[in-house]
């Protein structure tokens, strides 16, 4: 497994995880097509700092920040439990001096996974404020 900065070719495959991830969560629903999330995608790698962990040509996940907030963070199916979203979040961690992210209440393994790399939650809401409107917490993580 390679970890490197995102390019514009990865975009396609960066989407196809985010979607299938959308796809098969119960709890939360699918707002955006395919197009969308490459838009959103192109977007990001082009202005943020975005990595990849590839295995050969295909990537197998990703984490995208711009200044201290984790806007994206996900593994492809096929991929988890291999330590990749540890490397990817410790990759992070080692840029700044603090960082935050949302996730959703219901997503125990994630909420598991940020508590288990040090972020503590900070805030809950009932998700009238996200696009998803789906109850969130935020998580917040400091050196030191």
């Amino acid at each position: 497994m390679t970890l490197r900065a995102a390019t514009p070719e990865d975009v396609p495959q960066m989407a196809s995880i985010m979607g299938h991830w959308f796809e098969v969560t119960p709890f939360v629903p699918r707002l955006h097509t395919n197009e969308e999330n490459c838009w959103f995608l192109n977007r990001a790698v082009a202005q943020a700092d975005a990595t990849v962990v590839t295995n050969g040509a295909d990537v197998q996940g990703f984490i995208i920040r711009e200044d201290a907030e984790i806007g994206q963070l996900y593994i492809a199916e096929a991929a988890r439990g291999q330590g990749l979203g540890g490397q990817l979040l410790e990759l992070m961690k080692g840029r700044t001096d603090h960082l935050a992210l949302w996730c959703f209440q219901a997503n125990a393994p994630a909420r598991r996974f940020y508590e288990n790399h040090g972020f503590a939650a900070t805030d809950f809401t009932d998700g009238l404020a996200n696009e998803e409107r789906t109850p969130d917490v935020r998580y917040a993580w400091r050196r030191g």
